[in-house]
């Protein structure tokens, strides 16, 4: 049962089976977020339940309020001083706030505060600053060389059974990378959410995460990438549904686990560790799953953009050296063959383009 209150997002309660579709399983159970549905009248309709993210182009009433309160607030943050504020903060941003025709985007940060106004301006403007000393509203898919894409142990490759977009990184293709690469695949992650972000900047759609250590080797587990990767989760308010920790070896699960119980509770609710059966199999079907840890997703998921450059055209005169390092970083555990198969499907991905202009 679901009640409206004034000036509140959704105060509601469940009962029984209700609200577990569409829920991630952990250890055979359903587990409720309850920032993840949006209301689209005053009266709810009880499809929602069923739903991981619901889909809403129109907000009732109060919320309309809320977010025009937040408007207000950012408006007169930007008018005591323009000029500082567009040093600080991401401008780009800031926009796709104002914009009355996505009220969605502001949205995301009142479900993400509980529709506390205060704390969600509070939000905005650490995710504006954080967004501008990250370049995340600068980055170009032409940035990143085209081999990386082939190369990169982390994509877009397909849906959850829930109905969310799934990123997969398959931690056994990857090797810990010295600063420069790590920066580099750290902004290749930033850069794949974001611009989804921007892409579903009119909807609730929601992301789930799967970062797969099986395999990997103790020495080659980065926990700082991992929690990194749950940090930037505020970033993308209302957006991250679920982050899988998966294969971590069972000398540090426990480990894993403790550290996971101490996170901010926001960041608890969304973080599990466990077996490739418990998380993996349980939540994707084999044709999301990439094929290099056995599943059967199509490597298209891995094509580039064809207007990025390959490292030996790139203006940058570290691109070689670049190059290099993401070859030793990334597939290290992927045969010859499976990497020449990759850059035959780009090439012919790109003929077909030209042929059909």
């Amino acid at each position: 049962m679901v009640q409206l209150q004034e000036n509140s997002i959704a105060s509601y309660e469940v009962d029984g089976n209700s609200a577990k579709n569409g829920e991630p399983i952990i250890n055979g159970e359903h587990h409720i977020d309850k920032n993840a549905f949006s209301i689209k009248t005053t009266q709810f309709d009880t499809d929602c339940l069923t739903k991981s993210a619901a889909k809403s182009d129109a907000l009732p009433e109060a919320d309309v309020g809320l977010v025009e309160q937040v408007h207000a607030l950012l408006k007169s943050e930007y008018e005591k001083d323009p000029e500082e504020f567009e040093t600080i903060y991401s401008m780009a941003h800031y926009e796709e706030l104002m914009n009355p025709d996505s009220p969605n985007t502001c949205w995301r940060y009142l479900l993400q505060r509980d529709s506390n106004v205060e704390m969600a301006f509070e939000l905005i403007k650490s995710t504006l600053a954080w967004r501008k000393s990250n370049r995340i509203d600068e980055m170009t898919a032409e940035e990143m060389v085209k081999d990386f894409w082939l190369r990169a142990p982390i994509g877009l490759t397909g849906k959850t059974r829930n109905g969310n977009d799934l990123i997969y990184a398959i931690g056994k293709n990857f090797r810990k990378p010295d600063s420069t690469v790590k920066q580099a695949i750290r902004d290749f992650i930033a850069y794949l959410i974001f611009n989804w972000d921007r892409q579903h900047i009119h909807d609730l759609d929601q992301l789930e995460l799967v970062f797969d250590v099986t395999d990997t080797g103790i020495r080659n587990i980065d926990l700082d990438f991992a929690f990194w990767l749950v940090s930037i989760r505020d970033f993308v308010p209302a957006r991250i549904k679920a982050i899988y920790f998966v294969g971590i070896p069972f000398l540090i699960r426990p480990m894993i686990k403790l550290i996971i119980s101490w996170l901010p509770e926001r960041f608890r609710r969304i973080a599990y560790c466990g077996t490739y059966d418990e998380l993996v199999r349980a939540n994707i079907d084999d044709d999301c799953i990439p094929e290099e840890i056995g599943g059967k997703a199509d490597s298209k998921w891995r094509l580039a953009p064809v207007n990025t450059k390959w490292a030996h055209e790139h203006d940058s005169p570290n691109a070689g050296e670049i190059f290099e390092k993401i070859c030793k970083a990334c597939n290290f555990n992927t045969s010859q063959e499976h990497l020449d198969k990759l850059y035959k499907m780009q090439l012919d991905y790109e003929r077909s383009l030209e042929s059909q202009n």
